[in-house]
Protein backbone atom coordinates (compact mmCIF):
# COMPACT_ATOMS: atom_id res chain seq x y z
CA UNK A 1 0.00 0.00 0.00
CA UNK A 2 1.17 3.50 -0.83
CA UNK A 3 0.08 6.54 1.18
CA UNK A 4 0.40 9.93 -0.49
CA UNK A 5 -1.16 13.38 -0.42
CA UNK A 6 -4.39 13.63 -2.34
CA UNK A 7 -4.27 15.60 -5.59
CA UNK A 8 -7.00 17.83 -7.05
CA UNK A 9 -7.72 15.25 -9.75
CA UNK A 10 -8.44 12.64 -7.04
CA UNK A 11 -11.29 14.63 -5.48
CA UNK A 12 -14.09 13.38 -7.71
CA UNK A 13 -13.00 9.75 -7.47
CA UNK A 14 -12.74 9.92 -3.68
CA UNK A 15 -16.17 11.54 -3.38
CA UNK A 16 -17.69 8.84 -5.61
CA UNK A 17 -16.06 6.11 -3.51
CA UNK A 18 -17.45 7.67 -0.31
CA UNK A 19 -20.88 7.93 -1.93
CA UNK A 20 -20.85 4.24 -2.89
CA UNK A 21 -19.64 3.21 0.57
CA UNK A 22 -22.36 5.09 2.48
CA UNK A 23 -25.28 4.94 0.02
CA UNK A 24 -28.39 3.67 1.87
CA UNK A 25 -26.22 2.45 4.76
CA UNK A 26 -27.92 4.27 7.65
CA UNK A 27 -30.66 6.24 5.88
CA UNK A 28 -31.92 6.40 2.29
CA UNK A 29 -29.23 8.09 0.19
CA UNK A 30 -26.22 9.70 1.86
CA UNK A 31 -24.56 13.06 2.46
CA UNK A 32 -21.05 12.00 3.53
CA UNK A 33 -19.57 12.69 0.08
CA UNK A 34 -21.08 16.19 0.12
CA UNK A 35 -19.60 16.79 3.58
CA UNK A 36 -16.12 15.93 2.21
CA UNK A 37 -16.72 18.29 -0.71
CA UNK A 38 -17.68 21.13 1.66
CA UNK A 39 -14.71 20.49 3.97
CA UNK A 40 -12.34 20.87 1.01
CA UNK A 41 -13.84 24.31 0.27
CA UNK A 42 -13.52 25.43 3.89
CA UNK A 43 -10.85 27.93 4.97
CA UNK A 44 -9.95 25.49 7.75
CA UNK A 45 -9.10 22.73 5.27
CA UNK A 46 -5.47 21.56 5.50
CA UNK A 47 -4.50 19.83 2.22
CA UNK A 48 -1.33 18.35 3.76
CA UNK A 49 -3.52 16.20 6.02
CA UNK A 50 -5.64 14.91 3.13
CA UNK A 51 -4.10 11.53 2.38
CA UNK A 52 -4.94 8.79 -0.11
CA UNK A 53 -3.93 5.16 -0.08
CA UNK A 54 -3.07 3.32 -3.26
CA UNK A 55 -2.68 -0.37 -3.87
CA UNK A 56 0.24 -1.78 -5.79
CA UNK A 57 -0.15 -4.65 -8.26
CA UNK A 58 1.03 -7.93 -6.76
CA UNK A 59 3.53 -8.44 -9.59
CA UNK A 60 5.27 -5.20 -8.56
CA UNK A 61 5.31 -6.21 -4.87
CA UNK A 62 6.95 -9.55 -5.67
CA UNK A 63 9.93 -7.68 -7.10
CA UNK A 64 10.22 -5.18 -4.24
CA UNK A 65 9.67 -7.24 -1.12
CA UNK A 66 12.29 -9.31 0.63
CA UNK A 67 10.92 -11.87 3.07
CA UNK A 68 13.49 -12.66 5.75
CA UNK A 69 13.91 -15.89 7.71
CA UNK A 70 11.90 -14.47 10.60
CA UNK A 71 9.07 -13.62 8.15
CA UNK A 72 9.48 -9.87 8.50
CA UNK A 73 8.67 -8.05 5.28
CA UNK A 74 10.56 -4.93 4.30
CA UNK A 75 9.69 -2.60 1.44
CA UNK A 76 12.85 -2.01 -0.55
CA UNK A 77 11.75 0.39 -3.26
CA UNK A 78 12.02 4.04 -2.11
CA UNK A 79 9.38 5.03 -4.69
CA UNK A 80 6.76 3.28 -2.54
CA UNK A 81 8.03 4.53 0.81
CA UNK A 82 10.00 7.73 0.28
CA UNK A 83 12.19 8.76 3.21
CA UNK A 84 10.91 5.83 5.22
CA UNK A 85 12.14 2.29 5.67
CA UNK A 86 8.79 0.64 6.19
CA UNK A 87 8.30 -2.60 8.04
CA UNK A 88 5.02 -4.41 7.58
Amino acid sequence: MIIRNEKKEDNRTVEEMIKKAFWNLYVPGCTEHYFVHQVRKSRDYIPELDLKTLTVPLSRWKKDINIHKNYSIFIQDPMYAPDVFSRI
